[in-house]
């Protein structure tokens, strides 16, 4: 029988702009299992350098399951992106090296 209360429920919101910032947000939700809210902001500083930043909160337990902190700089065929990312019981700093078209490689520190 339904009691008229959602099972599922996926919500994306996405904003750019033409120079190439960008702001996500999301909110995940199945019914005693997970509810996430999710918030992804990009920022362009130059043609070649774009910082960012993901949260993602878990509701239900009232705590943080990532954060990241990331820096791009991108020149024509290729980029290195360096960042941070934190976890509840885990911290990693990577960096990775693309080369567009063939691929890319990184390596990080737990």
């Amino acid at each position: 029988m339904n009691d008229g209360s959602w099972l599922r429920s996926n919500n994306d919101l996405i904003l750019s702009t033409p120079r190439g910032d960008t702001v996500s947000l999301g909110y995940h939700y199945t019914k005693s299992l997970i509810e996430q809210i999710n918030v992804s902001l990009m920022a362009k500083i130059n043609k070649e350098i774009t910082v960012s930043f993901t949260l993602k909160e878990n509701v239900l337990e009232s705590r943080t399951v990532e954060q990241t902190y990331a820096v791009t700089y991108q020149r024509q065929c290729w980029g290195v992106t360096a960042g941070l990312t934190k976890s509840h019981d885990d911290q990693q700093i990577y960096v990775a090296l693309s080369l567009f078209g063939l691929g890319g490689y990184g390596m990080g520190l737990n």
